[in-house]
């Protein structure tokens, strides 16, 4: 009867750890406690800052911006292709140099994707000439002499 009686106040107790451990966990002050990627980021001269998931070297002082939705606040993407990820805007203080990396995962692979930047005076997003290494794999471009720039991963 004494060991019924033990294992009956264990059981018991248990039951009472898990329900008040799971609210503990499940309050809502724990709510969000996700970090959230910011939206703008200061660029420090030689130094690579993450934005997401991309990364961004620049020459010289600066910011860089995320862009949601790089359709609606720039235009379309070259026909037959999409947006791949968020686009991401670099504006510097004074002339200088980018290295902008995005992941390269297979089904990016897959995908044919490539950076390209939105042309202000043609209105269009354009191909530029990028470079694939590393493991995990990145593509990267290097844009040089600029103040600004709006860089996207596009493919099919």
């Amino acid at each position: 009867m004494k060991r019924k009686y033990s294992i009956s106040i264990a059981v018991a107790l248990t039951a009472i750890l898990v329900v008040v451990s799971t609210a503990v966990w499940a309050g809502p002050n724990r709510q969000g406690t996700v970090p959230v990627p910011p939206d703008e980021v200061e660029l420090i001269a030689n130094t690579t800052v993450s934005l997401g998931t991309v990364e961004i070297t620049s020459s010289v002082a600066g910011k860089a911006i995320r862009v949601k939705d790089p359709e609606k606040d720039f235009g379309p993407a070259p026909e037959g292709l999409n947006f791949l990820t968020d686009a991401v805007t670099v504006v510097l203080s004074k002339e200088g140099e980018v290295k902008v990396c995005y992941p390269y995962p297979q089904d990016t692979e897959e995908k044919d994707g490539n950076i390209y930047k939105w042309d202000k005076d043609a209105e269009e997003w354009t191909l530029l000439k990028s470079t694939i290494s590393g493991d995990p794999k990145q593509i990267c471009i290097v844009d040089k002499g600029i103040t600004d720039g709006t860089y996207s991963l596009i493919g099919k």
